[in-house]
């Protein structure tokens, strides 16, 4: 899982000076190295929220700890709190300097119907956890601690599932056919 980890951070650092950047930037970095993040002053070559959240996600498989929103939520509050950083969205952001405990993020970000994609970003590494299911129920629970919508959960376990499957060797045929077979 580290490999993992750190290619995601790699290939996040990359991207992160394309992101709200104009649409073709990319033709402005001939040379494919590090370039600043456009809107947030996180330096060049350095990992965004997203392999932020994505080690907290895989530090809370690691430990076992509890698989609950709640718990997520906590987890994702210690991270920032440890390497506070930019590049949440404005809300998220405020609500990881005000809230003291998952309890009190889950509180403040839960009113609101998120549509972001945060919690897809941080959900390939739930690939290796063994069981489908398990990895299908353990996506949903981790986006609802910050992504509280249809969509946020949707989205966690679709690159969740994804990433189990190619981990496995499961054509995206075969996984359809386990998905629909096993009802999920």
């Amino acid at each position: 899982m580290s490999n993992m980890l750190l290619k995601m951070a790699i290939a996040d650092s990359y991207g992160a000076g394309f992101e709200y950047a104009p649409e073709n930037m990319h033709l402005n970095n001939p040379d494919n190295g590090y370039i600043k993040h456009p809107k947030y002053n996180i330096g060049n070559g350095r990992y965004t929220d997203d392999s932020q959240m994505a080690s907290a996600l895989a530090e809370h498989i690691i430990e076992g700890r509890p698989i609950e929103r709640i718990a997520f939520a906590h987890s994702f509050l210690d991270a920032f709190k440890r390497d506070p950083r930019e590049g949440y969205s404005k809300r998220v952001y405020a609500a990881l300097q005000t809230a003291n405990t998952g309890q009190e993020l889950f509180d403040i970000l839960s009113p609101y119907e998120s549509i972001g994609n945060g919690a897809c970003m941080r959900a390939a590494v739930l690939g290796f956890i063994e069981d489908e299911k398990r990895v299908y129920m353990v996506a949903r629970e981790q986006a609802l601690a910050t992504h509280y919508s249809r969509d946020g959960g949707n989205s966690s376990q679709c690159v969740a599932l994804a990433s189990w499957a190619l981990r496995n060797g499961i054509s995206r045929f075969d996984l359809i056919n386990i998905l629909t077979k096993d009802g999920i």
